[in-house]
């Protein structure tokens, strides 16, 4: 348990931290969401690993520093924290990390279109002409 008023201080120190990394992690995923666009059973996927992961994180801070006593100051400080991330820092974070996953987004569209264009070759040079020569293998057997 935590003592005095220094230990207090501490804990809300810790929570608007962690209320400022849980909103830098939805920074993320909603970067990534924009960069790269998919379905919203993808999306809603996404919201349930974060909001997951946001519970668990939020019980191992309680847990860890506090010894899963829940406190109002803690939340505050968590709220506390996820606005001074969106005033202070948001802007600093979310382009260079939206750029980052469309860079990442054209890249993996670029090897895709051309993996593609090397699974057809590889189709029509390996697998036909090796289909054409087991039925013909086949064939061959059967009659014999």
């Amino acid at each position: 348990m935590i003592s005095g008023i220094s230990g207090e201080l501490r804990l809300f120190l810790i929570s608007i931290l962690a209320g400022m990394i849980l909103f830098g992690v939805y920074d993320i995923g909603k970067a990534f969401r924009k960069a790269i666009r998919h379905k919203n059973s993808w999306v809603a996927a996404e919201d349930l690993l974060y909001w997951m992961f946001a519970a668990l994180f939020l019980f191992y801070i309680f847990f860890a520093f506090n010894e899963g006593v829940l406190r109002n100051y803690v939340i505050l400080g968590s709220l506390a924290g996820m606005f001074f991330y969106y005033a202070l820092f948001r802007r600093l974070f979310f382009q260079p990390v939206l750029q980052i996953f469309m860079l990442m987004g054209k890249i993996l569209h670029f090897f895709w279109k051309h993996l593609c264009h090397v699974k057809k070759f590889f189709v029509k040079v390996c697998i036909l002409p090796l289909k054409k020569a087991l039925k013909t293998i086949t064939i061959i057997l059967r009659h014999y």
